[in-house]
């Protein structure tokens, strides 16, 4: 470009670098031309953790905060099945989401991630809520199962009292039958005693 300019000098400031310091260099170029991806930056930022630097050092040397650099943390312990469907999620954002929701449903975000592209925070905020929903649903119908409610008429529950008394007083009844009838047999085995004793005497 200089040269088409027609300039045979050009000024320029020559630095060193060290390899960490290249990587940083490098990114941030590639972070102002836009066309960074979000796994390529949580690559770096794992290397560098990997490399034994804090996470408030490489934050401050990306002029981003701590809570920012943990984010991308996330690539490191994310499903293969997560990082390989990368160039699906359009930002770390939703890629940590989605990681985090793999984590209680596996086989769900797994179908999901298969069937969409271009997935966004949204779109994993709203699964997450499609989700939870069914959750509920299932757990309410089998608690309902595990217990029924049985509801008590009052045919079931009252007793008249009037056949109570007639239950009892017919005891009393049949009671003092019985009495009677024993009084009866035990009057008639007497007079049949008598007649015994009053024939031998008469012998």
């Amino acid at each position: 470009a200089a040269k088409l300019a027609g300039f045979t000098k050009i000024r320029s400031i020559l630095s060193t670098y060290d390899n960490s310091q290249l990587g940083y260099v490098q990114i941030a170029e590639n972070a102002k031309r836009d066309n960074l991806k979000f796994y390529e930056m949580a690559e770096f930022i794992v290397s560098r953790s990997d490399a034994g630097e804090k996470q408030a050092d490489i934050a401050e040397k990306l002029g981003t905060s701590k809570s920012q650099v943990n984010l991308y943390m996330i690539w490191k312990d994310a499903p293969e099945l997560l990082k390989d469907a990368k160039d699906k999620f359009n930002a770390i954002r939703a890629f940590y989401d989605a990681v985090k929701l793999y984590e209680e449903y596996p086989d769900e975000i797994s179908d999901f991630i298969e069937k969409n592209e271009n997935i966004s925070k949204s779109d994993i905020s709203n699964f997450r809520k499609k989700l939870t929903e069914q959750n509920t649903a299932v757990e309410s119908s089998d608690s309902e199962i595990q217990n029924p409610s049985f509801e008590i008429t009052s045919d079931d529950s009252e007793e008249d009292p009037t056949s109570l008394e007639n239950d009892s007083t017919g005891d009393s009844f049949e009671e003092s039958a019985n009495a009677s009838d024993y009084e009866s047999d035990d009057t008639e085995d007497e007079s049949i005693d008598d007649a015994i004793t009053d024939d031998f005497s008469s012998d």
